[in-house]
């Protein structure tokens, strides 16, 4: 999908696609020049590609549609109702104003064509240090992002990365990293996502204060209920047992119940490998219940790491990245591919194949679905996906299951 809308291939890399609930539009970023016309800024831009019409648009734009002066990471996100986009920049002509020489969130929204800046405190005060890894609410009214500016809310002192949540529609903004009693996080916190409805936010910290009896020092997840303040941490066993290793990567169901998440530690689950290897997920918030789901269809565990798990929005299905060639059958590439666990049925699929069926000649990294896990967007190497990848360069794709 990282094609122009007359279908010509980028002619440079491009990474990171999400996609609505419906699956009809994707965003990534891009370093090609030739998606879209008039794109002169030598640097990285975000697009929007409407899988329906096939058309291409830049979104890492100002709200008159000027392009970006800086680069737009490699973060972007559309909310699933398919109206906003969030992504960071460190271009200084999206907004007014924007004088912090520091990377910045922002939002475009694609029915009107304008542009926020999100990282910015209660009263519009800009942060004095950088914001990244923006995530959007299912209508693109909240937002959570994590940042080391020191001025977006009172009392921040830790000296390190923070999670936050911005309500768009009425300014306020939050610090999600910290303890149940609001005791600011000892460490840095990272990697954030929030629910559909924008009461949880999600994400890893290297903190030990967050939680009662957080003596592992390891990277934990946790997710923070914005309605009632309370932190709980995700990344432990069904019986309550802290990971003996780092975990990362956490994503959740529309609803939030569902968390998934990659863990290197060997206490998570009854079958989880005494390796140390990083395996995939789910943890169901109502029971407590954690699940490995790096698994074949006979139960077998992935013979290989597995990351960057994906929840779907309704909580049936995630999507994972692995190295191991057991999950299915003829799996010989040596690469690795995006596969699909269906929690319902028990079974999973791979992803990561062309439309004949042909498995991938590259790796494939960063899956995302839509609501139902329907559609899957992925990044990868593999230049056998569709006809015509002549482009030697990461590509982004769609596929439909």
């Amino acid at each position: 999908m990282s094609v122009s809308s007359n279908g010509e291939q980028a002619n440079a890399g491009s990474e990171r696609a999400s996609v609505s609930a419906d699956g009809r539009f994707a965003v990534f970023t891009s370093y090609a020049t030739n998606l879209v016309r008039h794109d002169t800024n030598g640097v990285a831009d975000v697009f929007v590609r409407d899988l329906r019409r096939h058309d291409t648009s830049r979104v890492s734009v100002n709200s008159h549609g000027e392009q970006a002066n800086g680069g737009s990471a490699i973060d972007p996100q559309i909310s699933p109702d398919g109206r906003d986009v969030v992504f960071t920049s460190d271009a200084s002509n999206l907004v007014p104003g924007d004088t912090n020489g520091a990377v910045d969130v922002f939002r475009h929204d694609l029915r009107t064509g304008d542009t926020i800046r999100v990282s910015v405190g209660p009263h519009g005060a800009q942060g004095n240090g950088p914001s990244a890894k923006p995530t959007v609410s299912a209508d693109g009214r909240y937002v959570a992002f994590t940042s080391y500016a020191t001025n977006l809310v009172d009392g921040d002192t830790n000296g390190a990365w923070d999670t936050f949540v911005k309500d768009l529609a009425t300014g306020k903004l939050v610090r999600a990293s910290v303890g149940s009693d609001g005791t600011q996080a000892n460490a840095m916190s990272d990697g954030p996502n929030i629910s559909a409805d924008g009461r949880y936010a999600v994400f890893i910290s290297l903190a030990s204060n967050l939680v009662p009896g957080d003596t592992n020092n390891q990277g934990d997840v946790f997710a923070h209920d914005l309605k009632t303040g309370t932190t709980t941490r995700i990344s432990v066993g069904t019986a309550g047992e802290q990971g003996d290793d780092l975990s990362v990567g956490a994503t959740l169901s529309g609803d939030g119940h569902l968390i998934g998440f990659a863990s290197h530690a060997t206490t998570m689950t009854a079958n989880t490998p005494t390796t140390h290897d990083s395996h995939a997920y789910v943890r169901e918030f109502g029971t407590g219940r954690t699940t490995l789901v790096d698994l074949s269809n006979g139960g077998d565990v992935a013979a290989g790491g597995s990351f960057w798990t994906a929840v779907s929005g309704d909580g049936r299905s995630v999507a994972f990245v692995s190295d191991g060639a057991n999950i299915v059958p003829g799996d010989t590439n040596a690469a690795r591919d995006i596969f699909v666990r269906d929690l319902a049925a028990g079974t999973t699929t791979r992803i990561s194949l062309s439309s004949g069926g042909a498995q991938g000649d590259g790796p494939s990294f960063y899956p995302f679905t839509n609501r139902d896990a329907h559609v899957v967007a992925f990044q990868s190497y593999a230049t056998n996906l569709v006809p015509g990848d002549t482009n030697g360069v990461p590509d982004v794709f769609v596929r439909y299951r």
